[in-house]
């Protein structure tokens, strides 16, 4: 109801799950799960206080969780000195492009930011800013959440009611 243009097969699927919703809980027997990044998508009808116990948002991995995946990938990389310093400049990397893209990378986008990186640190032996950036740059053109869906993510994390 939020966005002007919804389709007929979006309001009749509003109703139907309405119904179904009202249904089963009214049963007491069940437990809803709805998992999405774009909360604000869904019709008002559907997210309103009282129609569910509880709303979570639940984004991304922040940004320990991604050092983390990095850090898994260079389970192999012996030499403590090269890790540790790789591992400090990725970190360092990712806290200045955080707002602007490194946010936004779901948890696969961010296993393949981390895949390339470790490969490029196990070939030359060192893992420049200039290389990070290459690669997010080239994986920021097919992310997920990109374009307008970033302004939903955004007003989504402040949708949680417990």
């Amino acid at each position: 109801r939020e966005t002007p243009g919804i389709s007929m097969e979006s309001r009749m699927l509003t109703t139907a799950m309405l119904t179904a919703i009202n249904d089963l809980r009214r049963k007491k027997k069940s437990i809803f799960f709805i998992a999405t990044n774009r909360l604000r998508a869904f019709d008002s009808a559907i997210t309103r206080p009282g129609r569910f116990d509880m709303q979570l948002f639940v984004g991304t991995p922040n940004l320990n969780s991604r050092v983390i995946q990095f850090e898994k990938k260079l389970a192999k990389v012996t030499d403590n000195k090269t890790r540790d310093k790789a591992i400090e400049s990725y970190r360092d990397f990712l806290e200045s492009v955080w707002s602007k893209d490194a946010m936004f990378m779901n948890y696969l986008e961010g296993e393949q930011f981390a895949s390339t990186s470790a490969d490029i640190l196990k070939s030359n032996g060192e893992l420049t800013r200039k290389e990070m950036l290459a690669i997010l740059q080239q994986q920021a053109l097919v992310m997920t959440v990109r374009g307008p869906v970033r302004e939903e993510f955004i007003a989504s994390m402040d949708l949680t009611r417990l």
